[in-house]
């Protein structure tokens, strides 16, 4: 174990593009915490420093219990770190290397991120990384959302149509197959290119696979920017075609065409599942049973006996 100011490392939670972060106590307050560090190389301190306090803010501003939680930002050792509340559970990453889920799991999910979505534009941020790996659900089934290291600000909600972000600094970088084709072409940070990122990561629930997968980064690219995604498979249940409906709606390349808010979608995946119990923001994952004997349209009665 190792030893930075306030906090106690115990391990490793995980490594990224941007940052990593550390399994950590907090010695003053003695509750567990995750530990976030910047692992790019900046030219100063402050860099460093102006980069995840721009992260926290992001956080904090959204004010959202679908949000992971900021407890401090401080200096350990010399390097600017993030204390963030330590989730217990999987990422919806590792929880999709088990095969794809079923309509239900896919409706619930997708609004709980599109929730969190909501409060994020709200606050006058983007995310501009929203994948599996940044939703997390939580051992007892709530779902978190992580990793603010690529958000930038782009003002308040918009009066009246379109959206102005003058000023947030366009950029490419995240995962290349949950990336809008406008972020592609380099056009500023929309919060429309989140609600992409969202239908890619609802295919992928849906499907099993990223909707624009390719063997290479150059193939992924133009699939976004060029190529619409197979068919979701066979939804063959009026919730599961409504569901592959509102995918691809999402994954229209140009931005005016899409659902305009997190806000709309939240409420259409809410009208999905309409007449079934709810649970304070919880899911149960069920067993998706691929097998021809099963009618692939009790998924709909199914809905209305969880929780």
């Amino acid at each position: 174990m190792a030893e930075l100011e306030r906090y106690q490392v115990v391990g490793t939670l995980g490594v990224g593009g941007m940052g990593v972060v550390f399994d950590a106590v907090d010695t003053l307050s003695r509750r567990p915490v995750a530990l976030k560090f910047s692992l790019a190389t900046p030219r100063s301190p402050e860099t460093a420093k102006r980069r995840l306090d721009d992260e926290a803010d992001a956080m904090v501003r959204s004010n959202d219990r679908r949000i992971c939680t900021v407890y401090d930002v401080s200096d350990c050792d010399g390097w600017p770190c993030i204390a963030m509340e330590r989730l217990a559970g999987q990422t919806l990453q590792t929880k999709l290397a088990a095969g794809p889920f079923d309509t239900c799991d896919v409706i619930d999910v997708a609004a709980e991120i599109a929730g969190a979505l909501a409060a994020v534009h709200r606050a006058g941020f983007v995310h501009q990384d929203i994948k599996p790996a940044n939703v997390f659900v939580t051992a007892d089934g709530r779902i978190k959302l992580l990793d603010f290291g690529l958000a930038v600000r782009c003002g308040s909600l918009p009066s009246g149509p379109g959206w102005s972000c003058k000023g947030a600094r366009p950029s490419v970088l995240g995962t290349t197959n949950y990336i809008s084709p406008e972020r592609i072409l380099r056009l500023p940070a929309d919060p429309r290119s989140d609600l992409f990122s969202l239908g890619a990561v609802i295919y992928e629930m849906a499907v099993g696979r990223p909707p624009f997968a390719a063997r290479s980064t150059a193939d992924a690219l133009m699939n976004v920017l060029e190529n619409d995604p197979p068919a979701i498979g066979r939804p063959q249940s009026a919730t599961a075609r409504a569901l592959d409906r509102l995918a691809r709606k999402l994954l229209e390349k140009d931005p005016d065409l899409r659902c305009q808010s997190a806000s709309e979608v939240r409420k259409a995946l809410l009208t999905l599942r309409k007449g079934r119990s709810h649970s304070a923001g919880r899911v149960t994952f069920r067993r998706t049973i691929h097998t021809r004997s099963i009618r692939h349209d009790a998924v709909d009665a199914t809905c209305a006996h969880v929780h």
